[in-house]
């Protein structure tokens, strides 16, 4: 179920998360999902580009000096919103990534969708782009943060 409704009633996209899931992650403070298989390329590159347009927008939100809180509740109601903008937001802000999906996984799928891209001829720069931004997030030994921690790497450049 998503949102009390079938998948095919709910408008849900493949990335998005059940009812069920999402009962694991926040009622029962289950800390890591393995993810096992990815509908398509497509769906991991959405996911991806999802993850880093949050830790962008947050960022920029505190550059500018705006209040992130009302921001993030603003742009969380609208044609951005996904999971991961809803739910990993304020924990960003905090500078808290000890939960969730971590990068290792994130990079292991990154690269399943790489080779996989290679081999059918698909363009995936943005995604190679931002896989690579996870390979730095390891070698500062956040390989077990979040993928929300891409905002930890952005405000250190």
């Amino acid at each position: 179920m998503y949102n009390g409704k079938t998948f095919e009633e709910s408008g849900a996209s493949a990335s998005d998360l059940s009812d069920g899931q999402k009962k694991f992650l926040t009622d029962d403070h289950l800390r890591h999902v393995l993810i096992t298989s990815v509908k398509d390329p497509a769906t991991a590159a959405q996911w991806n580009n999802n993850a880093q347009a949050l830790a962008e927008g947050i960022n920029f939100s505190e550059k500018a000096g705006l209040n992130t809180n009302d921001v993030m509740e603003v742009i969380t109601k609208g044609a951005a919103q996904s999971w991961q903008m809803e739910n990993r937001w304020k924990t960003m802000i905090d500078d808290e990534y000890d939960h969730g999906f971590a990068v290792d996984w994130m990079r292991k799928d990154l690269d399943i969708v790489a080779e996989e891209a290679s081999r059918v001829g698909a363009n995936i720069e943005i995604t190679e782009l931002v896989n690579n931004f996870y390979k730095e997030i390891q070698q500062s030994s956040g390989g077990r943060w979040d993928t929300s921690s891409l905002l930890r790497r952005i405000k250190k450049l």
